[in-house]
């Protein structure tokens, strides 16, 4: 059939013979989100000072985790949490907004051609209708006007894509250059001046922690944290919506019955749900036994005493919640911290002698006549070399450093380098033992690959860039978890 809608002669026909079936499922579902938007008048919140209602809010997250369920398949129940969905939602309802604004269009033909060449709906090659019914009915359990209407939507974004980066493009001096920075290689010789060998160097008395924890108290406040008590049902690997949906509709019951009994400890045990607590935890950290939830560490800092909350759902599973105890940010009496304090005082000495000495090294070298392996010697360094690394590399005893790999590649002969601050030590280069060149052959032979890939990152990054600036436009105002 993709080879039949390849030729002019049968293409129009074709795709008007489908457009018969599909168009009318895009009327229908026209006409019931309209219906649906007037009957629901709650708002999701609002972008470019216009409210957006639930109903759109709900099409929007329904396009996304469509997208998210076909991309990572089952994998996805176990990086769910990773992937932000709501902001994602509300990214896509963003950009349909600009995409409206520029009058981007797209007509039925296009999206039955689009879902016509999708390859993941082929069979022997070809569109199979079963197989698309399938997956979209089966896997996705969405219904086919609905899943069409997001692929309209889709192609909006696709063709703004298309407005915003399609002046992209790299020169072949440029092409050879970005080709060099990812393949050049360099090994070089180094000094490191690292903070742990001067421990034995730092004496901290008890009135210098005082004066530091005084003129230091508010960097050691506490923060608010939280026990939660919560009961519900953890999801099975691969559980499907409806399952979901069923375990949400228990807990609303269940909720009721807690609410009218008052114990909700009592009402757990009858229904055969464990009881169970996080432990304490504070705002934007990983809910213990549970992992990061958002929803979840945003509803456990606003429950009240005795209050319960609407089931929230993680990526582990469903739950209702309840406050077991709060406590309030705190600032510890000295004694509680003395030993947090006397640790940051030795890190901050240790770091202090160690970027001395190296400065002190730097200025023997402008002396006339000095010579870098007698000084080195005479101030007990001993110089270290690299194996051969690229720019991004992992570097053997030094670790990943952006900052000490563009020292060393710009580095020029008979010259050493700046000092190089990291967070594990400080470094000076001395020399560079050996440059290994792009090999122009192999550039010749892969140039034409890799500048479709630096184009494509190069337009994802603008993308990303004008995505970022239209958000801030939006003054997007979220009344969701």
């Amino acid at each position: 059939m993709l080879k039949q809608l390849r030729q002019r002669k049968t293409a129009k026909k074709i795709l008007w013979g489908l457009a018969i079936i599909i168009i009318p499922a895009f009327i229908l579902w026209g006409s019931a989100s309209m219906m649906r938007q007037n009957k629901d008048t709650d708002s999701a919140g609002r972008i470019f000072g216009r409210k957006i209602s639930l109903a759109q809010y709900e099409d929007s997250l329904i396009a996304v985790k469509n997208q998210a369920v076909l991309q990572y398949g089952e994998k996805l129940s176990s990086i769910e949490k990773y992937l932000n969905l709501t902001q994602q939602a509300w990214e896509r309802l963003i950009l349909l907004y600009e995409a409206k604004r520029r009058k981007i269009k797209v007509a039925d033909p296009e999206i039955i051609s689009a879902i016509q060449s999708t390859p993941l709906f082929e069979k022997d090659g070809r569109f199979n209708q079963g197989v698309y019914d399938n997956i979209v009915l089966g896997y996705l359990r969405t219904p086919k006007r609905v899943f069409e209407e997001t692929v309209r939507d889709s192609l909006k974004i696709s063709k703004l894509y298309q407005q915003i980066t399609d002046g992209i493009t790299i020169d072949d001096q440029g092409l050879e250059e970005e080709y060099r920075k990812k393949n050049e290689e360099i090994m070089v010789k180094y000094l490191a001046f690292e903070p742990e060998s001067h421990i034995n160097e730092i004496a901290i008395g008890e009135e210098e922690l005082a004066a530091y924890f005084d003129a230091n108290k508010n960097n050691f406040m506490r923060p608010i944290i939280v026990n939660i008590q919560y009961a519900g049902f953890d999801y099975a690997e691969g559980a499907q919506e409806e399952e979901k949906t069923k375990a949400k509709n228990q807990l609303l019951e269940i909720r009721k019955k807690i609410n009218n009994a008052g114990d909700f400890q009592k009402i757990s045990q009858s229904e055969h749900m464990s009881l169970r607590e996080t432990g304490f935890f504070a705002p934007n950290q990983p809910v213990p036994q549970i992992g990061w939830s958002e929803e979840f560490n945003k509803i456990a800092f606003n429950l009240g005493p005795k209050e319960i909350s609407a089931p929230v759902d993680t990526a582990r599973g469903i739950y209702i919640l309840a406050l077991a105890e709060k406590k309030e940010a705190y600032i510890p009496e000295f004694s509680e911290i003395k030993e947090e304090i006397k640790n940051i005082l030795k890190q901050e000495k240790m770091r202090f002698i160690a970027e001395k000495k190296a400065e002190e090294f730097i200025a023997k070298t402008n002396e006339k006549n000095s010579n870098i392996d007698k000084l080195a010697k005479e101030m007990n360094l001993k110089s270290k070399e690299t194996p051969l690394f690229k720019r991004d590399s992992y570097i053997e005893d030094i670790g990943i450093s952006e900052e000490f790999s563009e020292a060393a590649f710009n580095l020029k002969a008979q010259e050493i380098s700046r000092i190089i601050k990291t967070p594990k030590a400080f470094y000076i280069i001395l020399a560079v033992i050996q440059r290994v060149e792009i090999n122009k052959e192999k550039f010749e032979k892969e140039k034409d690959d890799f500048r479709d890939k630096l184009i494509t990152d190069k337009k994802m990054e603008e993308f990303f860039k004008f995505l970022q600036n239209l958000k801030i436009k939006s003054n997007l105002t979220s009344y969701v978890n």
